[in-house]
């Protein structure tokens, strides 16, 4: 079962006094949401539509809807704007973001002298800790004065928790692409209509 998440998208028109109070002929109902809402299901939205985004234009309605998380029938929960939706009602709700050390990007640069390299290493990325084995390096000895001189190199992120909403991507980079996704899709298609 889907669940309904808020985000900031273009509200209804609704008629409010100074103090952000509906006015005596528009009266919130009880339970009404205060911010349109996402929905990984499609009946949950249809029911609510009207009371969120009645009042809009119908172009601006429909791409709303084009873009609700249950749109992507695969997995609405992975959708950026669920994403999003998820992140900030973990902050709202003042969770712990768990995070974890990575490693984005790795390479090793090896000199030797009288020592043959039989397996060539694969440094590991990904999460990391304390006492982990970063790469493995296979040698034998070839000469009478074997050296070896080992140069790892390595770029370190921070990852979300494995688990909904950050699903074990680079903060950077799932922050850099819910940012795109509003700017270059959603913000763009509903530019007209602010």
């Amino acid at each position: 079962m889907g669940t309904a998440r808020t985000t900031s998208a273009p509200r209804s028109t609704t008629s409010r006094t100074r103090s952000g109070k509906p006015t005596p002929d528009h009266p919130r109902r009880k339970n009404e949401s205060r911010s349109n809402s996402l929905y990984s299901e499609q009946r949950r939205f249809r029911v609510n539509r009207e009371r969120l985004i009645g009042g809009l234009h119908p172009e601006a309605k429909s791409i709303i809807r084009r873009t609700q998380p249950y749109q992507r029938r695969n997995d609405p929960d992975g959708h950026p704007l669920a994403i999003l939706a998820d992140i900030n009602n973990h902050d709202k709700h003042r969770l712990l973001h768990t995070t974890h050390a990575i490693v984005q990007d790795a390479h090793i640069e090896i000199d030797v002298h009288d020592i043959e390299i039989t397996d060539q290493p694969t440094p590991r990325s990904g999460r990391f800790k304390d006492g982990d084995e970063v790469a493995r390096i296979g040698a034998r000895v070839s000469g009478a004065d074997p050296q070896m001189h080992v140069d790892l190199h390595e770029t370190y992120g921070i990852a979300l928790d494995e688990v909904p909403p950050g699903r074990g991507e680079p903060v950077a980079d799932l922050l850099n692409d819910l940012r795109v996704y509003v700017r270059d899709t959603l913000l763009v298609a509903l530019e007209p209509y602010f």
